[in-house]
């Protein structure tokens, strides 16, 4: 891929169940999601802001101006200067090292506590789902529908929200 389109989202899903007799769901709320970060860069064609990976750009600052380079900066090795970590950014073959921390809604938001008890009627789950799409910046490949390409890349994980500083 020479360029692509990506958009990356974070979010907290909170699922409660309610049960009857003898541990019967007797009922679902509705999954509430809780974003926590979320990258989206629009479609050239439409005149949106060029692809978030690689950075293609005659600016000087460009790299510096990536919503991207926090992430760039905080996933550098030890050895490794600012600059050369926000670099990589550059490189139109990846691979890209991101890393960041996600901030938790705190205890005044509405999400709530997880619980898993035998002995009540109820259970709160939360999930971590991580998402990132994939679009190619090319119309070499185009679907049925005259679209670019996409493929989705998720990862669930189950957590659990015990207290306000998790």
């Amino acid at each position: 891929m020479r360029d692509m389109q990506l958009t990356n989202n974070v979010a907290c899903t909170e699922k409660i169940d309610y049960f009857a007799m003898e541990r019967k769901v007797a009922r679902h709320e509705a999954p509430r999601k809780y974003p926590l970060i979320a990258f989206k860069n629009a479609d050239d064609k439409h005149g949106g802001a060029p692809p978030l990976l690689p950075i293609i750009s005659e600016s000087t600052d460009a790299i510096w101006l990536s919503p991207l380079a926090a992430m760039a900066v905080q996933a550098r090795q030890r050895d490794e200067t600012e600059d050369d970590a926000v670099a990589q950014l550059l490189n139109p073959f990846g691979p890209w090292y991101l890393e960041t921390m996600l901030q938790v809604p705190d205890c005044p938001s509405r999400i709530k506590f997880s619980t898993k008890h035998d002995s009540t009627n109820m259970t709160i789950a939360h999930w971590l789902k991580i998402v990132i799409r994939v679009q190619r910046g090319d119309d070499e490949a185009l679907d049925s529908k005259g679209k670019r390409k996409q493929v989705s890349f998720a990862a669930n994980r189950r957590t659990v929200r015990s207290e306000c500083s998790c």
